[in-house]
Order: structure tokens, then C-alpha cells, then sequence
């Protein structure tokens, strides 16, 4: 059931005409065609000499979801692997380097399957709207229930062997990061992390590890499980 404020949302969107079946007549009037607008909750079907399927907007939108649900039932689509974005730095000072001593942002991904999976191909991004931003090299594997860090430094240069260097950095005001996948000629979203602006050596991610919770901590942990005690542990690199 659509909220009943989207009435005033819609209307002005409206010029005041509504045309059906060649037949104009107007929003406010109690003609024939009243029902498309002003009778916003009506039932959806209207027994009468010009139609007999008309429907108020209301109706009309939940019936199309109805249909749209049934059509995607029929359509046999694969289960997304569950593969996650779980944990992101963005403002990084001592968490974490690299191979080269460097202490940039990185993006932590979590394999929540009981299997290793092979997710060269995929694309993650700083930026939605450009999805194939950073191609994963082919080949690259996560283990099971296990983490892959991709750092996010602007120097694919630097990639050498397993260590995956994106070519974008991450705004610490907050960027959403998101992850796709190429399934044949469609560009699938396999997870993404909303924006959030961080502090200094901090990050947001999932706790528990794969799960819809999303929060902040102040102990980041590379290559390990999200923990969200404040009291970071002095075996972590900080």
C-alpha cells in the first residue's frame, strides 16, 4: 500500500487532462475520467461503456508490481554469489600497509561462501555510475570465509602478484563503494557500501562479517574480522 501523501507528490505532474482511448476529459471533473486522479484509492477495474478496465493511479501501480513479481518468478536466474564489501578505510595514516610501506585507503571483501570463488572479471568502483571503474585481474581468487584487500591508491603500477592496487583513491568525506559482476551482456551489483565520511584510521564496515549491520570502528582489522571493541588490540598494524 503507497503512502497517501504520493496524491500531492504526483499532482503536479499533471496539466489537469487525462486521455484514454481518444477520449480527453479532465482531472477534477466527475466525467468518465475522474477516476485516473481524483479517485487515487479507487478499485482498479470500472465497469462502464468506454472501459472497463480503468484504474485509479494507486491501483494501477500496484497492480503492475504484482505482475511485474509474477513475471520475475518465472525467470530462472542463479543465485549471486554472496561476496561482500566489508570493510573500507578512507582517510588511512598507520592501518594496514601495503607491500611498499605505504599506508593507503583499502577496500576489504569477504567471501561468505564455503568455497574459494574466483572473482576475476568483476569490477568494483568509488562511483556507481561508472561500474567497470577497476577490473579485477583475472585469476583472483578469495578463500573460503575468507578476505581479499584491494588498495584504493590510484597506482595500478604498483600491483605485484596478489596485492591489488585500484586505480582510484577514496574521499574520506565519504564515497560509495560498489562491487559488479559481468553475467553475460549485464552488469550485475553484487554489493555495495553506502558513503560515510570517517576520521582518521578508522573504517566503516559489516558486523558481523557479511551481514546487513553497517557501522563505524575505530580498530580497523585488514585481512580479518570486523571487531567492534574500541579497545584496539596492539597485535593489529596501527
Amino acid at each position: 500500500q503507497l503512502p497517501a501523501q504520493y496524491h500531492d507528490l504526483l499532482l503536479p505532474w499533471f496539466d489537469g487532462t487525462i486521455e484514454s482511448g481518444g477520449v480527453v476529459g479532465t482531472i477534477t471533473s466527475s466525467n468518465q475520467h475522474d477516476p485516473y486522479f481524483e479517485d487515487y484509492n479507487s478499485p482498479s477495474n470500472y465497469s462502464n461503456s468506454l472501459n472497463a478496465h480503468r484504474h485509479g493511479i494507486l491501483p494501477f501501480i500496484q497492480d503492475r508490481a504484482s505482475s511485474l513479481q509474477q513475471q520475475l518468478s518465472q525467470i530462472n536466474t542463479p543465485a549471486l554469489p554472496r561476496v561482500f564489501i566489508n570493510e573500507v578505510v578512507s582517510a588511512n595514516a598507520s592501518v594496514g600497509p601495503d607491500d611498499f610501506g605505504e599506508f593507503d585507503d583499502w577496500i576489504e571483501l569477504y567471501n561468505a561462501e564455503p568455497n574459494p570463488i574466483d572473482i576475476g572479471g568483476w569490477h568494483i568502483t568509488d562511483n556507481p555510475s561508472l561500474p567497470t571503474q577497476y577490473r579485477i585481474p583475472d585469476g583472483t581468487i578469495i578463500p573460503a570465509n575468507g578476505y581479499l584487500r584491494i588498495i584504493a591508491d590510484n597506482q595500478p603500477e604498483q600491483q605485484i602478484g596478489d596485492t591489488l592496487h585500484a586505480n582510484f583513491r577514496i574521499s574520506g568525506d565519504g564515497e560509495t563503494i560498489a562491487l559488479f559482476n559481468r553475467i553475460q551482456d549485464c552488469t550485475i551489483l553484487i554489493d555495495y557500501l553506502p558513503a560515510t565520511p570517517l576520521t582518521t584510521n578508522t573504517s566503516v564496515g559489516r558486523f558481523p562479517d557479511g551481514s546487513d549491520n553497517i557501522q563505524v570502528f575505530d580498530c580497523p582489522t585488514p585481512d580479518a574480522p570486523n571487531d567492534n571493541n574500541d579497545l584496539c588490540s596492539p597485535l593489529l598494524p596501527r
